[in-house]
């Protein structure tokens, strides 16, 4: 499924509602098992836990921690959950 399909499901999921953003354990899990560059990881890492965000939030938050992200990941992408 296509970065879009997804994001429209999760956006039909949460019946219409703004997305959520969260990081926890899970999270950095899942970032070590898709095999996220430890530079990455590490100041992910070093953002609060159990804090919900908005898209723009978190996307502030990961410009001030990782300001080359837009250079390490493909087209930027991050996940919505």
């Amino acid at each position: 499924m296509r970065r879009r399909g997804r994001l429209t499901i999760i956006d039909v999921l949460r019946n219409g509602r703004e997305r959520v953003f969260r990081f926890n354990e899970e999270a950095l899990g899942l970032l070590r098992q898709f095999g996220v560059s430890q530079r990455v990881i590490e100041p992910v890492g070093q953002l609060p836990f159990h804090q919900d965000w908005s898209q723009e939030e978190l996307q502030r938050r990961l410009a001030e921690q990782i300001p080359d992200l837009r250079r390490i990941t493909p087209r930027g992408g991050m996940c919505a959950c």
